[in-house]
């Protein structure tokens, strides 16, 4: 069932960010605008369902798939994720000098954590599941 969650929040991810692209972001120093608003919520859901995938996922891998060492893959990638993620909401709000950095680091540990379980599952890394 976690699995399934899990799977079923990464697909949200997807949908998020995908609408995102209809909704841009305000400039910076501009009166933010209702597309500007809309934009923040779906990042922000975005990043919410995201974390929450790499969780849930980790948690199905570490139990139904008894794949330790994918799941601890997992808890590691969604603690980097949070950290980033949290800088860049600092650096969004303050306009700190790396906030474009931070979102990107954010959103490379979320894709690399993506691509190493896509392989999982396609069998790319046969000793991080156990075999049937």
């Amino acid at each position: 069932m976690v699995g399934l969650v899990g799977a079923t929040t990464l697909v949200l991810t997807g949908v998020f960010g995908f609408v995102t692209l209809f909704f841009l972001e305000d400039s910076i120093g501009v009166q933010m605008t209702t597309i500007g608003v809309v934009h923040i919520v779906l990042a922000g859901l975005s990043s919410v369902a995201s974390m929450s995938s790499m969780l849930l996922v980790g948690f199905w891998f570490r139990g139904e798939l008894s794949s330790r060492a994918a799941g601890i893959y997992s808890l590691i990638s969604v603690g980097f994720v949070f950290v980033t993620e949290g800088v860049t909401a600092a650096m969004g709000v303050s306009h700190g000098p790396i906030g474009g950095l931070m979102e990107r680091m954010t959103i490379g540990g979320f894709m690399q954590w993506l691509f190493v379980t896509a392989l999982i599952f396609s069998g790319g890394f046969r000793t991080a599941l156990p075999a049937k």
